[in-house]
Formats: C-alpha cells, sequence, structure tokens
C-alpha cells in the first residue's frame, strides 16, 4: 500500500505539472522536486533526474541557490542508485559550489551541511573514511551550530556506515539504534 501510494503521488504530481496551468517558476521546480522524490522512491530513476535537471534550471533563473544545491544533492542521490558514480561525485560537488559559504542565510548552511554529508557519503562508498572523517566533521559543525536534526541524524548514520567499515559492530548497534528510534516506516 505504501509503494502504491508513492506510485499514485508520482502520477497526481506529474498531472499537475502537465494539465495544471499557469504556475510560476517555484511552484513548477517545487512540483518538479516533489515528483523526482517520488519517481526516486518507485525506481522510476530516469524520470527523477530528468525532473531534477528541470528543478535546476528553474532555480537558477529565480537566483535560488539553496534549490539548485538542494537538486544538485537529489541528483547526486538518484545518479549514485542508477550506478553511475561520476555523476553522482559531479553534482555531489555542484551542490557545494553554488552555495555562499559565509552566507548567513540558515536554509544556505543547512543545503551546505548536506551538501558535506552527500560527499562523505561517497568517501565512505568508496571506503575512504579519512575523506570521509572530515567531511562529516563539517557537516556535523554546522548541524549544530544550525540546530537541524534531520542533518545531525544524517552525520551520525554516515559516521557510523564507516564504523562499520572497520569491522566495528559497534557501528552497526548505533545504525540500528538511530533507525529504531525514527518513524514507524522510516525510508
Amino acid at each position: 500500500a505504501r509503494s502504491g501510494a508513492h506510485t499514485q503521488a508520482a502520477a497526481f504530481f506529474q498531472a499537475a505539472i502537465d494539465h495544471g496551468g499557469s504556475l510560476s517558476d517555484d511552484e513548477e521546480a517545487e512540483l518538479l522536486e516533489l515528483v523526482a522524490e517520488e519517481y526516486y522512491l518507485i525506481d522510476h530513476l530516469d524520470e527523477a533526474i530528468a525532473a531534477s535537471g528541470r528543478a535546476i534550471a528553474l532555480r537558477e533563473a529565480s537566483g535560488d541557490r539553496a534549490g539548485v544545491s538542494f537538486n544538485h544533492h537529489a541528483l547526486a542521490v538518484y545518479q549514485w542508485y542508477n550506478a553511475d558514480r561520476g555523476q553522482a561525485e559531479g553534482h555531489a560537488a555542484q551542490a557545494m559550489s553554488v552555495l555562499d559559504p559565509d552566507a548567513d542565510d540558515a536554509t544556505q548552511l543547512v543545503q551546505l551541511g548536506h551538501a558535506f554529508a552527500m560527499q562523505a557519503y561517497l568517501a565512505v562508498q568508496a571506503t575512504d573514511l579519512d575523506t570521509a572523517k572530515t567531511l562529516t566533521a563539517r557537516a556535523r559543525e554546522i548541524a549544530e551550530a544550525t540546530g537541524d536534526s534531520d542533518l545531525a541524524i544524517r552525520v551520525r548514520l554516515i559516521e557510523n556506515y564507516g564504523v562499520v567499515l572497520t569491522g566495528d559492530d559497534a557501528g552497526r548497534d548505533e545504525i540500528m539504534a538511530i533507525l529504531n528510534s525514527g518513524p514507524k516506516h522510516i525510508d
């Protein structure tokens, strides 16, 4: 039923995009981001990638740096699961490079933390644990400075993936504790 709900959500978002009438660039970008996430969840990665690519163009046109970064981050995830590590790494780097690290904008700062976390995740996947530690440390600093709990949890998960790769069972235990403390149907 949950999977069907994502399929239906993708269909509804796509219908809104195709037949919803005149939309502002921000509204269209938001719908594209929502449909991309739903496509990702139902394993329609090519459609997710296409929707995020369109959303980036709209976010760039409106000067929304955090939105552009968000979409590059999403594309890094979608490309990773679409078995294109090169594209994933490129989008992860772009997610960071489009942001102003000195901006006072909390949204940009949190998005920068997620960009560090995504690069750390890819480093863990390549078993480059030293790089992953450096990147997660920076992401953790941002999570603490902004109080963003989603970023803090993500950092803890990535750190513990690295611990698992060193052969330490404590990493698995910590990951399970994090997941068990989350919502009933965590994705």
